[in-house]
């Protein structure tokens, strides 16, 4: 199952929130121009997924006109308003997650677009604002579905040589080269095989590779834009 390598917090990618930049699940969930208005009067526009999160995947998926948030004894209640359906939709979920840190919304200031297959976002300068201190959150505009990633700039610019090979378990590909320029790509190709092909990796010695590694040079790029 291809992942997003450590961008697998859509599970946290709050149709109008929280972006991490990668997703394990096969749905693609809306992207938002958002208004959010704060418990201390302030009023924050920006760009983001939302909270829907606390739906599951038909949630995400759906657009969302408006998001209601109050706190009752730890616990987040949202009360949604989808385009096109004036029934409220209501939710609750922990205001903290399991290890103890405060859920929160991020919002962020601009973003670009990639399109490789589907469309990912790079939303850019986030802010995080947590969910106690969130009232309501409304659609200016349905950007479209869409996924996070992270800065993709290194990964889209790096030159040749290198080669293309496989994050190992999660299927993701990866771009593999050298620091060293002149190191080509046959020599690249000839240490992937020998020390750190998904097959070999667990039969040859960590200290072994670690030096074949600084030998080398040796540095991998996973791809950004990989998603199930």
């Amino acid at each position: 199952m291809k992942a997003y390598l450590k961008r697998v917090l859509l599970v946290l990618a709050v149709i109008l929130g929280v972006t991490t930049n990668a997703t394990s699940s096969p749905i693609v969930p809306q992207f938002y121009k958002v208004k959010v208005q704060l418990s201390d009067g302030r009023f924050i526009e920006g760009y983001c997924w939302g909270v829907s999160w606390m739906g599951g995947a038909s949630m995400q998926e759906r657009k969302v006109k408006r998001v209601v948030l109050s706190i009752d004894n730890m616990e987040v209640i949202a009360s949604f308003t989808l385009f096109g359906d004036d029934t409220p939709v209501v939710l609750k979920e922990s205001a903290k997650y399991p290890n103890g840190r405060a859920r929160t919304l991020s919002v962020g200031f601009d973003y670009e677009v990639f399109h490789k297959n589907t469309d990912f976002y790079w939303v850019k300068g986030t802010s995080e604002y947590p969910l106690q201190q969130v009232l309501q959150i409304d659609t200016v505009e349905v950007l479209g579905q869409g996924y996070g990633i992270s800065d993709p700039r290194t990964y889209l610019t790096l030159r040749e040589p290198f080669i293309l090979v496989e994050d190992c378990g999660l299927g993701c590909e990866v771009k593999m080269y050298s620091k060293d320029p002149k190191i080509p790509k046959e020599t690249l190709q000839k240490v992937w095989v020998q020390y750190f092909a998904c097959g070999v990796r667990s039969t040859v010695n960590q200290d072994i590779r670690a030096k074949i590694r600084d030998q080398y040079q040796i540095q991998w790029l996973t791809d950004p834009f990989c998603h199930d």
